[in-house]
C-alpha cells in the first residue's frame, strides 16, 4: 500500500492546458451551458413576462452534464488496451 502511495505522490502535476486533461475544455463547455440558460431564460421571459423561464439555466448544465462529464468519466476510467 505504501508503494502505491509514493508513485502516487511522485506523479507530475497535470496542466489544465495539457490535451489529455480536458479541464479547460470542460469549463467552457460549462460556461457555454450557463450562457445558453441563461439566454433562454432571458428571452423566455421577456416574451412571457414569467420569471420561471430563468430555471433553463440549471435544465441546460444538467443535459451538458450528462454529454460532457460523464462522457470524461467513462473515458478516463476505460481499462487501458
Amino acid at each position: 500500500m505504501v508503494k502505491s502511495a509514493t508513485k502516487m505522490a511522485m506523479r507530475p502535476p497535470v496542466s489544465l492546458r495539457s490535451p489529455s486533461s480536458g479541464i479547460l475544455k470542460r469549463l467552457v463547455w460549462l460556461l457555454a451551458c450557463i450562457c445558453v440558460g441563461t439566454l433562454i431564460g432571458f428571452v423566455g421571459s421577456a416574451v412571457s413576462g414569467n420569471t420561471v423561464w430563468y430555471l433553463a439555466v440549471p435544465a441546460v448544465v444538467a443535459v451538458g452534464w450528462l454529454f460532457f462529464a460523464w462522457a470524461w468519466w467513462g473515458d478516463a476510467h476505460r481499462e487501458p488496451a
